[in-house]
């Protein structure tokens, strides 16, 4: 039963089997006959798991305890310079002279010379605590975005970093993004699964409030790292005429997580909706790309060397 309601719930529910390549009912008839009255729960595990491999969704996930499947690989790096590169950014980044950290280390920022400012935004989620109040995250979001602009609104430009921001709520994206416009803009379309098609495309926009609004240059940083609401928000500034995207693709995972929980009590979450770029572009799955390519170097991140962000400064200097 397990298996079946798991098998179903993708056939019905998942969004992106054609730009995975995945026939899901090929997938059917090869695991099907291996789930027996005896598999064990480990056995079930991992058969699920095989089940999920070439779905490389970053938004997929398969939960059993303690035990996490996640079918998207992580960059090579992580394994050896993660721990290194978290240090450097909350040395430099969350801390130090002349840095201000607000709504819960999610926004933090400084002056980087007389010309330009820095603002690190490290998730789209958890201004107010834990996360779980949207509401409460989305206005949090908009006043500390606010203080930041009020710190630096004046300079010649500004450098975002989202890097390191794994996402949240689209909209504390939106209401992020609508400090750096003075029209209305659409942001992004979306349709979910629905039967076997699609219900019809929704169009989401974001419009200019705040005390001010920042129209100079400004150089969006991201990474492979980069995911979910994070890319929502890039996806929607990248349409503004004054922001330059420098850095990396982004992770390519942007439809919400639909979580669903199997008879035995396992939880599994998966993509449901297909996004479109205000470019009439699709970005899933291959990430949205930057309009200046420079490669996070984690062993030089971790050494004190920056290249993603001295090539921003730089062009933010006249480059």
């Amino acid at each position: 039963m397990n298996f079946e309601v798991f098998w179903h719930t993708f056939a019905e529910q998942y969004a992106l089997f054609d730009l995975y390549g995945v026939d899901w009912q090929s997938r059917y008839d090869t695991f099907r006959p291996r789930v027996t009255a005896a598999t064990t729960d480990d056995e079930l595990f991992t058969l699920l798991s095989e089940l999920l491999e070439p779905l490389t969704d970053g938004h997929i996930s398969l939960e059993a305890g303690e035990r996490v499947f996640l079918p998207k690989p992580h960059p090579e790096w992580v394994d050896t310079h993660l721990e290194a590169v978290k240090q450097y950014v909350r040395a430099h980044y969350l801390g130090g002279p002349g840095v201000t950290v607000k709504a819960g280390e999610r926004v933090a920022w400084q002056s980087l010379d007389a010309h330009v400012g820095y603002i690190l935004l490290t998730g789209m989620a958890g201004f107010t605590g834990d996360g779980t109040d949207e509401a409460a995250d989305v206005e949090a979001a908009g006043r500390a975005i606010d203080e930041a602009l009020a710190a630096l609104g004046d300079k010649d430009a500004l450098i975002l970093d989202l890097r390191f921001n794994g996402g949240g709520y689209d909209a504390a994206s939106m209401a992020i993004a609508s400090r750096f416009t003075v029209v209305e803009r659409v942001a992004f379309t979306k349709k979910a699964r629905a039967g076997a098609g699609f219900t019809p495309s929704r169009e989401y926009r974001f419009a200019p409030a705040g005390a001010r609004r920042f129209t100079r240059p400004v150089y969006l940083l991201t990474s492979s790292l980069t995911a979910s609401a994070a890319e929502i928000f890039t996806m929607a500034m990248s349409a503004l005429p004054h922001v330059t995207v420098v850095g990396e693709r982004t992770d390519g995972a942007h439809s919400d997580v639909l979580t669903r929980q199997l008879p035995n009590g396992w939880s599994f979450g998966l993509s449901n909706e297909l996004y479109t770029a205000p470019d009439g572009e699709v970005y899933e799955k291959v990430g949205l790309p930057p309009d200046v390519a420079v490669s996070l170097d984690a062993p030089a991140l971790a050494g004190g060397t920056d290249r993603i962000l001295q090539e921003a400064l730089r062009l933010a200097n006249g480059g």
